[in-house]
């Protein structure tokens, strides 16, 4: 019968271990409701529900003051990479839209000087004018736009199926790691266990 506890003990421990941890990350989510228990004032309500306002507020606060700053967006927007590709795509697009609007009697080859002749006066002003849009429009970025809020109200706007489904495609496989680390922590305080069982056993005797 001693061996028979030995043995079950690191799997009993083990199941314990993983169930509880499975119930606990199944309670970050759920339930969606508060559901009364029979204790005096205590209701069940998943963490992810229950505190989503407190949630949602402080991701938006994290996404505006940590992560994507309006500065650090102003300098990418500013940078001489997006300057040139701006010039090179409004280049484009002016060409094209020359080659498109001309009468079709004109010869193709007078569409492309005029489309040519276009082009190299947008690379010569465009410049110029993208630094005053640019200053003009970070300005006013940094005055109206609030991406903390925008983050904020677009999470609360969530159903909590839909919240719960974005939060463990992002984190899925970190929470099932957290299930099976349960088990494995059961495992090695069921051996433990067992072992002190012998130990205490052959010491008796």
């Amino acid at each position: 019968m001693l061996w028979v506890w030995v043995a079950l003990l690191p799997v009993i421990s083990a199941l314990i271990g993983w169930l509880t941890n499975v119930l606990a990350v199944r309670l970050l989510f759920r339930p969606y409701q508060p559901v009364r228990l029979p204790l005096p004032g205590y209701r069940l309500q998943g963490m992810l529900p229950k505190y989503r306002r407190e949630l949602a507020a402080n991701v938006g606060r994290l996404m505006e003051n940590e992560l994507l700053p309006v500065d650090h967006l102003l300098v990418y927007l500013r940078s001489e990479e997006m300057k040139k590709e701006l010039i090179h795509l409004t280049e484009l697009a002016v060409r094209a839209r020359v080659m498109d609007r001309l009468p079709a009697f004109l010869p193709p080859s007078l569409k492309r000087s005029v489309g040519d002749l276009l082009s190299e006066q947008v690379h010569k002003e465009l410049p110029a004018l993208l630094d005053e849009l640019l200053k003009r429009f970070g300005q006013k970025l940094k005055e109206e736009f609030q991406l903390g809020r925008l983050v904020e109200e677009r999470l609360n706007e969530f159903e909590l199926q839909k919240l719960e489904e974005i939060v463990l495609q992002a984190a899925g496989r970190e929470l099932r790691h957290i299930e099976i680390l349960g088990g494995v922590i059961g495992f090695l305080i069921g051996l433990l266990q067992a072992g002190l069982l012998l130990f205490l056993n052959f010491h008796h005797f």
